[in-house]
């Protein structure tokens, strides 16, 4: 697309007379004077992968040209154009298999030191031989764009002024490529460095340039969910100091759960220890039966928040690019399994994984629609602007054709007239207002929006305008003392407390988003992985769910995973991370004696400002007040005593 790899022959005749055949590419790349990346004069949009050299079954990468096609191919599909090496060089197979199907690439010196950069005697002389030797064998491959001289790299005086040395010393070398002084240098702290080509960060100083960081900290997690969220202010922030092409580096991060088959790929130098002892402990804890679930839910909302880091950065108009981390699962660092593929380049074998659904959103041109938020009551009226993100290889000018679906039906429909949008913009085309009155039940729907051949869609959520609705057949109770009064009453409770620890003891700091990377190398994080549901339960009749949570969840997933016994199954399961596998849900019910109970942990009685919310309450308390709420499952109150009575629970580890 950006970049097709055309390859021109051009015969010669050597020294021996004997004519020849030579492979020859032509590409200009780099900023030509407006801050962006440009490929042959025009500004494109970076869609980069990081590369980790993950090859399990042989331990090194592939060498010859074929195998390098293959791997490319893959993650051309999911709509990659650039691969990011980390701290590692490919060989030269993989060169000219990026030259001719048209990959740009971006190796790096093998350097990862978040300390003392080039200060070491030894290391400096290896790396400037490196350098120079990287620049010579792979001088003739119109793929090889883009150098930096390694990961996350610090260092004091001495190493940032080499640093300066091997600059000075690559752009003399070779002028045609775009070199830089690292990747997230200081992870950004101390800004940009002038003399670098690009820059690439996960920040800037103290701004953020992604959506989610170790910590579970960043908007995401943080901010309440909306379709408009962009990294402009950061940009002219950093133009006040760096006028070059910038993209955000090792954006995503978004771990799902461990698909067991792969076990079977491993047939060569590597020994899925970690696998095996992840399914021993899952089939120790019962949650084997249905993990395959398990894993496409994390699998599905590792999607959702994928898109939303591609689409804040599309958004964004100055920025050049973003760079993922990533599309394959990386088996160590506590077995960081953040990817569409696994290990061995495969997608996984679920819908969330399909090519075909990331590069949906991960392309050259894509609309998109700068909605307010992704939940909305029949009184309201949807009023949003709709932008294109053009970075295909012309002006694009069509109208634009939005509707607003329940399934195949059509229940808005409207036309803008034609916008120009430039090549290398990101163009205003038109707003959109769309009044909801007519949806008189909670229903999910789907807002699509097509210009020209490029489509993209969103999923909105409409519920009635009304609050919680009282039934005198429940009894609603906020502390353990009234609900265990009423269940020796043989009362209907439902049981809502505030979502903290003091009124949760035995239970886990939860988030929207699946962990960052894994819990392994970040052990801080809470360890949970989103919703399962069963969506066609009786519960959630008024609140339309899938099996995995998606945006309406948001402001439930902010209250606490409650650690519940073995003999419960949860209407609600927070998926716990495979290195604590601990028994978490968000909702469950149960007999206690006469009584029946409903007990959340999630916050709904004190935020019932979000629609989502309120539709969630109804939902419940409807259920509970139908002939269908009819628990089978029994604890008593001893047991229950031992979850919410702060005599008996304040000294349980929660972690």
């Amino acid at each position: 697309d950006e970049y097709e790899g055309n390859l021109y022959e051009l015969s010669v005749i050597g020294d021996d007379l004997d004519t020849k055949t030579v492979s020859f590419g032509v590409r200009d790349f780099g900023d030509i004077g407006n801050g962006h990346l440009n490929l042959n004069g025009r500004k494109i949009f970076l869609r980069s992968e990081t590369n980790c050299c993950v090859f399990p079954e042989t331990g090194h990468m592939p060498l010859t040209v074929n195998e390098w096609t293959d791997i490319l191919n893959i993650y051309k599909s999911y709509g990659v154009n650039c691969m990011r090496f980390h701290s590692h060089c490919p060989p030269e197979a993989a060169f000219t298999a990026a030259d001719k199907i048209g990959m740009l690439m971006h190796p790096e010196l093998s350097h990862w030191n978040p300390r003392t950069a080039f200060e070491d005697e030894e290391s400096w002389h290896y790396y400037q031989l490196e350098l120079k030797q990287i620049l010579l064998t792979y001088a003739n491959h119109p793929s090889f764009v883009m150098l930096a001289f390694g990961n996350e790299l610090h260092a004091n005086e001495l190493g940032h002024k080499r640093m300066d040395k091997l600059l000075q010393m690559a752009k003399e070398m070779d002028p045609t490529r775009m070199i830089a002084n690292g990747s997230n240098v200081h992870y950004g702290n101390k800004g940009t460095d002038v003399n670098s080509d690009f820059y690439t960060a996960s920040n800037f100083y103290d701004k953020e340039m992604r959506g989610t960081y170790a910590g579970m900290t960043g908007y995401i997690n943080k901010c309440y969910p909306n379709a408009k969220t962009n990294f402009n202010q950061v940009m002219k922030e950093i133009r006040k100091e760096y006028a070059r092409p910038v993209f955000s580096f090792e954006v995503g991060q978004y771990e799902s759960l461990p698909d067991f088959d792969e076990i079977n790929d491993f047939k060569g130098v590597t020994l899925p220890n970690n696998f095996s002892l992840i399914k021993k402990q899952v089939a120790e804890k019962g949650f084997l039966p249905d993990w395959k679930k398990r894993v496409e839910a994390t699998g599905e909302l590792a999607r959702i928040a994928y898109r939303e880091e591609i689409e804040a950065a599309l958004r964004t108009r100055d920025l050049s690019g973003i760079s993922l981390l990533g599309l394959q699962d990386f088996p160590g660092q506590g077995t960081a399994l953040v990817g569409m593929l696994n290990s061995h380049l495969k997608p996984k074998p679920f819908h969330f994984a399909k090519p075909e659904n990331f590069n949906m959103f991960f392309t050259n041109v894509l609309p998109l629609v700068l909605l307010e938020k992704y939940t909305y009551t029949n009184s309201e009226i949807l009023i949003a602007y709709i932008e294109l993100a053009n970075y295909g290889k012309e002006t694009i000018q069509a109208p634009t054709i939005y509707e607003l679906k329940d399934g195949d039906h059509v229940l808005s429909k409207g036309e803008i007239p034609a916008v120009a949008s430039p090549q290398g913009e990101v163009t205003v085309v038109g707003r959109i207002s769309i009044p909801l009155m007519a949806i008189k039940t909670a229903q999910k729907l789907s807002l699509q929006v097509t210009i020209d051949a490029y489509q993209n869609e969103y999923p909105i959520w409409v519920y009635p305008d009304e609050q919680i609705e009282v039934f005198d057949s429940i009894m609603v109770a906020t502390t353990f003392l009234e609900a265990k009064s009423g269940l020796a009453e043989g009362k209907t409770v439902f049981f809502s407390p505030k979502a903290d620890l003091e009124h949760f003891p035995s239970s886990v700091e939860s988030q929207f988003t699946t962990d960052f990377w894994s819990v392994g190398t970040f052990p801080s994080q809470g360890g949970c992985m989103g919703c399962l549901m069963d969506p066609d339960h009786p519960v959630f009749l008024g609140f339309p769910t899938e099996f995995h949570s998606n945006w309406q969840w948001w402001p439930m997933s902010k209250g606490r995973a409650m650690m519940i016994p073995d003999e419960i199954g949860p209407l609600v399961s927070v998926i716990d991370c495979y290195a604590r596998l601990r028994k978490l849900a968000f909702l469950f019910e149960c007999k206690v004696g006469r009584g029946k109970l409903m007990v959340s942990s999630m916050g709904l009685l004190e935020n019932q400002q979000y629609p989502e919310v309120r539709a969630l309450t109804n939902s419940i308390l409807r259920y509970m007040d139908s002939q269908e709420f009819a628990p089978k499952q029994e604890i008593s109150l001893e047991v229950l005593g031992k979850m919410f009575d702060h005599c008996h629970s304040r000294k349980i580890d929660v972690q």
